[in-house]
């Protein structure tokens, strides 16, 4: 083998160690579970796939199995009084470490989030803070000039879960598609 041959093999060889190790971090940061199920669950709530995948990932990183010390659970991390609310009926802890049950129940309140406050990031401030919060910052002129759109809340965690869910909807979005 030249050693001209030899350079370019060790080269491919490498540039595919690279490219492997990048898709394998990006598919460890985005993971693509549950798939169809969001977006069947993203459609019949007129949202976007990408969207739910986004809260998903910054609200558990896709962990069906987590449980918030506030006492959020599941992949969308809802409060069990959420999900009564949302259904009711009374709506057990177990049954939400359903992964398909708590999508569902996701997708309707980020559902009822957009449709209450018609706007992504207040909507997003909603899902994460409680529709309670957003309500008395919009009425705050700190926080929203036109009581319609929040500016930025009092709570650093909510301004960087609204930041971290719209960076991931680009990312889904391309992923997705």
């Amino acid at each position: 083998m030249s050693k001209l041959t030899s350079l370019t093999f060790y080269i491919m060889f490498v540039l595919a160690l690279f490219i492997s190790a990048v898709v394998c971090i990006f598919n460890f940061l985005y993971p693509q579970k549950y798939g169809d199920y969001i977006t069947n669950c993203a459609q019949k709530y007129d949202l976007e796939p990408s969207l739910v995948a986004s809260v998903i990932n910054v609200e558990s990183g896709y962990d069906k199995n987590a449980k918030s010390s506030a006492g959020a659970i599941g992949l969308m991390q809802i409060m069990p009084t959420t999900a009564t609310y949302l259904m009711g009926e009374e709506i057990l802890e177990e049954e939400l470490f359903n992964a398909e049950f708590n999508i569902e129940i996701g997708c309707l309140y980020l559902s009822k989030m957009l449709d209450e406050f018609n706007n992504l990031e207040t909507a997003l401030a909603g899902y994460n803070a409680g529709p309670n919060n957003v309500k008395n910052w919009l009425n705050d002129a700190n926080y929203s000039k036109d009581g319609q759109t929040l500016l930025s809340t009092p709570f650093p965690e909510t301004n960087r879960y609204i930041e971290k869910v719209k960076n991931n909807i680009k990312i889904y979005g391309f992923l997705m598609n």
